[in-house]
This record gives structure tokens, C-alpha cells and sequence, in this order.
């Protein structure tokens, strides 16, 4: 007869059926693989959305490419477009010395115009109802 295993020790046999069965699991994954939903923005003004645009960006305070893309779901490319439209405009300047990559501009609609547009627009607004 031949020598039996201890007690705590495993026969070829069972080692192998374990190395063959942990192999049916596949190779360990290391991340789960999420992938960035795509953003659907637009690569065209439509009449509603230049109108919104020309309206909304002038007002903000801080006006970028990426701000522009984020706020009115618009391309990049058009986002750039749009940027040297209103600086032609003089809706918006320049603020400091601009780097070609990353354009930083501001508002030149004066805090007090926009303030006192908006309650005018809301009386317009109330008369014609």
C-alpha cells in the first residue's frame, strides 16, 4: 500500500481539479470597464438656440469655450465660432493676454443694464397677459 496523505495536505489529483476549475473563471479583471456616456450636443445653430445664446452668454461672468459647450450643449468647434462672433459683436472682451488654446473672456454688458432690463422685460411680460 502506498503512503497516505496528512491530514491537511491535498493528492495531485485534487490540486489539479482545482487549478483546472479556477480556470473556467477567466482571468481576473481589474477595473469594471465604465465607459463615458456620449454627449449629444449640437453641431448647428438653430434660430431658437442662437437666440438663446446671444441672450444667456453675454450675462455670464466668465465666459470659456468648455462654459459654453457646458451650459448650451453645443460643439467645441462652435462654441469658438460663436466666441469671435460676440467679440465682434463687443458683447463680450478679452480679459488678460489669451493663449491660443484656452480663450478667457467677460461680459461688457455693464451689471446695472442687465439688472434693469430684467424688470422690464417681466412688466412687458405681465402687460401682455
Amino acid at each position: 500500500m502506498g503512503k497516505q496523505p496528512a491530514a491537511g495536505k491535498k493528492t495531485k489529483d485534487a490540486i489539479m481539479r482545482a487549478a483546472s476549475s479556477s480556470s473556467k473563471q477567466g482571468k481576473k479583471k481589474w477595473t469594471k470597464g465604465r465607459v463615458k456616456d456620449k454627449a449629444n450636443n449640437a453641431v448647428f445653430f438653430d434660430e431658437t438656440l442662437y437666440k438663446r445664446v446671444l441672450v444667456d452668454a453675454p450675462k455670464m461672468k466668465l465666459i470659456t469655450i468648455p462654459s459654453l459647450v457646458d451650459k448650451f450643449k453645443i460643439n467645441g468647434s462652435l462654441a469658438r465660432v460663436l466666441l469671435k462672433h460676440l467679440e465682434e459683436k463687443a458683447l463680450v472682451k478679452p480679459i488678460g493676454r489669451q493663449h491660443a488654446a484656452f480663450k478667457i473672456y467677460t461680459t461688457t454688458v455693464e451689471k446695472k443694464a442687465v439688472v434693469e432690463a430684467a424688470p422690464k422685460e417681466k412688466a412687458a411680460k405681465g402687460k401682455k397677459k
